[in-house]
């Protein structure tokens, strides 16, 4: 019963199980004081005295402690409630990934000069990841099947990126990675493990084994770069990707000699030399 009343999930469940311990406590602390006064204190004026001290002590905690257990419930339930409305704002409900909002919060800030257009904050390959064929598995398969695909990629894709790496799922079946402080040989390695990691997924559905793929677009990015510029340019490489045959990685640029043009495809079930992929 001790075990139940400290567990609650909202605000009723605090005062319905603070109550419930100060009954017990009272019980307790009643039979307690009844055997002590007893069995203990004479049947005189100084008995009485004391017996009437320890009556009134009682009383005090009785009252006290309520309180006081009221207040520490209602703190931990509001605190358990902040934590799980913080979690709620920050991840994708579905994958576990961060949010949009939060990975855009996480890699820029506001341009402190201008006070307008958020610019990045952190140095590395931006990935702009989307789904191949998507479209296909909910039609054939329904929402639910494509629900499991996306945490499927999605744990390909988190346990590929390092704890360094930002991870997100930014909508849909499109998810984006920050490859913290990565030149463009280390972020062009992760891409394409990416690839690798999402091509071995074994995901059965309906009797049947999904091949499932994704294509990335990569760009190389610097602090200040402007996130609006960095989102485009990485944008504009997955659409190449897309075009070009899926399950592959381009790599775009958005100045001069700040990212390397260059494509990896990868064919799905290939297993290539990841090095001999990375231009």
């Amino acid at each position: 019963m001790i075990r139940y009343a400290l567990q609650f999930n909202s605000t009723s469940d605090v005062i319905r199980r603070t109550i419930i311990m100060v009954l017990l406590i009272a019980i307790c602390g009643g039979v307690t004081v009844s055997v002590i006064s007893t069995n203990y204190f004479a049947n005189n004026p100084q008995g009485l005295a004391d017996r009437a001290y320890l009556v009134g002590a009682f009383a005090g905690v009785l009252i006290g402690l309520p309180i006081v257990m009221a207040f520490f419930f209602a703190a931990k339930h509001i605190y358990g409630a902040h934590k799980e409305v913080e979690k709620i704002a920050r991840e994708d409900f579905l994958t576990g990934l961060l949010n949009r909002r939060e990975f855009f919060s996480q890699i820029a800030s506001t341009d402190a000069v201008s006070g307008q257009s958020p610019v990045l904050s952190r140095e590395g390959m931006l990935l702009i990841i989307d789904a191949d064929n998507f479209k296909r598995i909910n039609d054939n398969h329904g929402h639910l099947s494509g629900d499991k695909a996306l945490i499927a990629i999605a744990n390909a894709v988190g346990s590929t990126a390092r704890t360094i790496d930002i991870v997100s799922r930014i909508g849909g079946e499109e998810f984006a990675v920050l490859v913290s402080d990565a030149s463009h040989e280390s972020g062009a390695d992760i891409a394409t493990q990416i690839l690798l990691a999402v091509n071995s997924i074994d995901l059965t559905i309906d009797s049947e084994v999904l091949a499932l793929s994704v294509s990335i677009g990569a760009v190389r990015v610097s602090r200040g770069l402007s996130l609006s510029v960095a989102m485009k340019a990485a944008d504009a490489a997955l659409y190449r990707a897309k075009h070009g045959g899926k399950n592959m990685v381009v790599f775009g640029g958005v100045t001069d000699g700040l990212a390397k043009p260059a494509k990896s495809p990868l064919a799905p079930g290939d297993t290539p030399d990841v090095s001999s992929k990375v231009a």
